[in-house]
């Protein structure tokens, strides 16, 4: 259980009010709200070792957590735009539970998660998915191959934006399941250093249906690294 107090910045009410120079008078107007919350949660985490060649380990966790927030200001989770409001109170509910077995044969690991939200304005958390369920697998080599992929499932959620011409919109993103692959492989050349090749495609099948950004689309990237 927690309590938190956030002040906004001078750049988010400079934003807000619209301000592009400063004078002494700007220090006078009301400033936006400061951002009250607090939170609480109840959760159990079981691990059991086992002595078999099946697996080495099990991990299972389950969590139920409660939060109000008062005169959270909006604003989108992958850049620094903001909306010309605060959110008077909203309230999150929801439940989150994993189950991951590690070591599965030596090579592989294994987990499945799942979370459900209840969310009483979804504006405040754009993009998020009221549900959200995802089966993880990893697999690791002897020889430094590695190969990681998540299918997941995504439940309806809100997005908001504002249009060319600078109208503030909505867009109901609507459910829908992908996946996620990425493959690399490690390679050694001298003492105590190694290159690493991959690469990664996320949302491979292009299934969100969301246009207006990138968020949520396909795209692959390769990287090579070195390291010592």
């Amino acid at each position: 259980y927690g309590k938190n107090v956030k002040y906004p910045t001078l750049v988010e009410n400079a934003y807000i009010r619209d301000l592009t120079t400063l004078s002494r008078a700007d220090s006078t107007p009301p400033r936006l709200e400061p951002e009250y919350s607090n939170s609480s949660e109840l959760g159990i985490n079981i691990k059991h070792t086992s002595g078999g060649s099946l697996f080495r380990s099990l991990e299972f966790s389950l969590a139920l957590f409660s939060g109000t927030v008062y005169n959270k200001l909006l604003t989108r989770p992958f850049d620094n735009v903001i909306a010309s409001v605060q959110i008077g109170r909203n309230n999150t509910r929801g439940i989150e539970t994993s189950l991951k077995l590690n070591q599965v044969f030596n090579r592989f690991i294994l987990n499945a998660s799942f979370i459900q939200l209840d969310i009483s304005d979804p504006l405040l958390y754009a993009y998020k998915p009221k549900k959200n369920f995802s089966l993880h697998l990893s697999y690791v080599s002897r020889f430094g191959l590695y190969f990681n992929s998540t299918f997941f499932y995504e439940g309806k959620s809100l997005a908001w934006y504002y249009d060319n011409e600078n109208q503030f919109r909505t867009e109901t993103i609507t459910p829908f399941n992908d996946m996620d692959v990425v493959v690399g492989f490690h390679i050694p050349l001298v003492k105590n250093a190694e290159a690493e090749i991959q690469l990664a495609g996320y949302n491979v099948f292009d299934r969100s249906g969301f246009r207006y950004y990138y968020l949520k689309k396909r795209y692959w990237q390769m990287s090579l690294a070195l390291r010592y």
